[in-house]
Order: structure tokens, then C-alpha cells, then sequence
């Protein structure tokens, strides 16, 4: 898909520029979509909002190679343990808050006086 491969050419030439100007390590890029489309065709041959979407980040000390989080055989989202993003069923979901909460965090903002009351997920 042309779009896919332009984002991910982009996203190569972010980083090297970073990596080449030495910002790599104190630039957190963070690509997120505001919603998740549904893994399967509605009637009308599109595709319906979903409440399980995905983020990529790296940069900034973000440790990478990694996943956080799942979906079960329905494709529906699993829980996990908050600040370690690993599969826990008895945590909870995760949500764009504790992502945006991690990301304050990361960058050592409080995420509270910025109204995120989440606990923040720790991918650095």
C-alpha cells in the first residue's frame, strides 16, 4: 500500500536525520491514530471504528522490539499490567490515557496537572 510505504520511509528518514544530528535520544516521536478500524468488512464493503488501535514510539530511551499488549482469537483487546505493558488478566485495559500518561512520564512531566488521571505506562 503506497501510503503504508510512505509513512515508513518517512518515519526511516525521521530517524536517521535524529540519529545524525544527534537528537535521537532526546526526541520522542510518537505515531498514533485516533481510532482503530475493525479487522473485518461491515456490510457495506468498509470498515467500522474499533476500540483497539495501536501506537509506535521510539526514540528518547524508548526500549524497543517490543509489544504491549493483545487481542484474543475475536480480536478484542486483552489486559495487561499498566506500567510493564505485559499480558495480565487480572489488569486491565490498556487505554489511550496510560499511553498519554506514559508519555508525560517519559519526558518527566507529571501527567496530572494536565489532566491525564492514568496510570502511565513505562516503555523507557
Amino acid at each position: 500500500h503506497a501510503s503504508w510505504e510512505s509513512f515508513f520511509s518517512d518515519v526511516h528518514y525521521l530517524t536517521d536525520t535524529l540519529l545524525e544530528e544527534g537528537l535521537f535520544d532526546r526526541t520522542l516521536v510518537l505515531a498514533v491514530s485516533d481510532l482503530g478500524r475493525a479487522p473485518k468488512r461491515n456490510g457495506r464493503d468498509g470498515k467500522d471504528h474499533w476500540p483497539v488501535s495501536s501506537a509506535m514510539l521510539l526514540g528518547a530511551g524508548v526500549r524497543g522490539g517490543r509489544t504491549i499488549g493483545a487481542t484474543d482469537d475475536a480480536l478484542q483487546a486483552l489486559p495487561i499490567h499498566v506500567p510493564s505493558g505485559r499480558l495480565d488478566a487480572a489488569g486491565t485495559l490498556p487505554s489511550a490515557a496510560s499511553l498519554f500518561a506514559g508519555v508525560l512520564w517519559s519526558l518527566h512531566i507529571d501527567p496530572a496537572p494536565w489532566g491525564v488521571d492514568a496510570e502511565p505506562l513505562r516503555f523507557v
